[in-house]
């Protein structure tokens, strides 16, 4: 063959070979780039996600809702860890998000909505009293909602809760107890509120004793904000901040006495602080209504919860939490390790503000708050 033409075919070869690997590089990065990437979130592009739902939610009223709405999106298309850490950038940027009991409860549901089985992959990642056990309440109301071979009874609660303990290794049987009154009354949607309270209350008498109070306790307060009833059965929510509506469901604890009546009058102090918020004096007040003082002991308790969380809060504020008791040392006591309890169970980042706490009680009290914070967080 001539050199001439020997030449020139290596020329066509090279040329050919060149148009192949380019032909085949841009097929390859096409199908790369093109590929649905489900987890196209994760990372540094959170910091995104958490500027966009900050600016669409921190100043509305109904901001638990809007954080929520969006959050169950996005765990629907990313990762739990994703989700987890955009949760946490977004209490760094909006300190009121770190009360997240229903934030976590709108993440944990989606995750179930998602994929009934990554429930429990979801309270293995978490710490399970976090955000006050709205993981666990969320993933047993997504349960409830999306696994159709979920039931839930009086007879199987008990294991229900020990698997819970097995998965988290950790103690819930308050939190789980007290999303089973709210979904046990969910289910009576062939009967008034009223009877179908009637009815959880008395499923609830079944269970073993400390799984009991918690279980008035939820059914309860489903009966005050209708949220898996709206869900489950239309059932219209009540508006609350009008004193009628607070002594219309006074009416519903007033027709139950003991240990019944102690969850009914501690649940019914959050419509008491929404009809006064950050008002501890006039909370107070209203949970005199109750006609034993253990009732009301009950509910100042729980309202303080709610309370402390008040952004405005001052050193005189929060001395007057549990001013109430000052005078019972056991009260007191009760009052203020509770409240420390419950800020660092909602959320590590509020060891700043339960300092600020201890630090502005009778000075009696202030080192007993400090150790009783120092052994929370460990």
């Amino acid at each position: 063959m001539p050199k001439n033409n020997l030449r020139l075919t290596k020329k066509k070869l090279i040329l050919a070979l060149n148009c192949f690997l380019l032909v085949f590089s841009i097929i390859l990065a096409t199908f790369i780039i093109g590929k649905p990437n489900k987890e196209n979130h994760d990372g540094n592009n959170n910091t995104n996600y958490t500027k966009l739902f900050v600016t669409k939610c921190k100043n509305t009223q109904t901001w638990r809702t809007c954080y929520g709405e969006k959050l169950s999106s996005f765990v629907k298309t990313n990762t739990i860890d994703s989700t987890l850490l955009l949760l946490n950038d977004i209490e760094n940027q909006d300190p009121k998000t770190r009360d997240c009991h229903i934030l976590a409860h709108y993440i944990s549901s989606a995750v179930v909505e998602k994929n009934p089985k990554d429930w429990r992959k979801l309270l293995q990642k978490v710490n399970i009293a976090a955000c006050n056990y709205g993981f666990v309440h969320g993933s047993i109301e997504g349960l409830s909602r999306y696994d159709k071979s979920f039931e839930i009874n009086p007879k199987n609660i008990p294991g229900i809760c020990e698997q819970i303990n097995n998965i988290s290794k950790a103690n819930s049987d308050q939190g789980c107890a007290h999303i089973m009154g709210h979904i046990l009354l969910s289910e009576q949607c062939d009967q008034s509120v009223e009877e179908g309270l009637k009815t959880t209350i008395s499923e609830c008498d079944e269970l073993p004793i400390n799984l009991q109070h918690e279980c008035y306790a939820g059914a309860f307060m489903e009966s005050f904000t209708r949220d898996n009833l709206n869900s489950e059965c239309n059932t219209p929510h009540i508006p609350w901040g009008t004193e009628a509506i607070a002594m219309q469901q006074e009416n519903t604890c007033l027709q139950y006495s003991g240990k019944q009546a102690d969850s009914c009058w501690q649940e019914i102090s959050h419509i008491y602080n929404a009809l006064f918020p950050n008002n501890p004096e006039r909370v107070y007040g209203e949970c005199q209504h109750a006609p034993t003082k253990e009732n009301t002991i009950y509910c100042y308790h729980h309202a303080v919860f709610t309370l402390v969380l008040n952004e405005s809060a001052d050193k005189k504020y929060f001395a007057s939490l549990c001013e109430p008791f000052l005078n019972y040392e056991p009260n007191y006591t009760t009052c203020y390790k509770d409240i420390v309890m419950s800020l660092i169970s909602a959320s590590s980042k509020f060891e700043t503000k339960a300092k600020q706490f201890c630090n502005s009680l009778d000075h009696r009290y202030t080192n007993f708050c400090l150790a009783t914070l120092d052994n929370t967080i460990k």
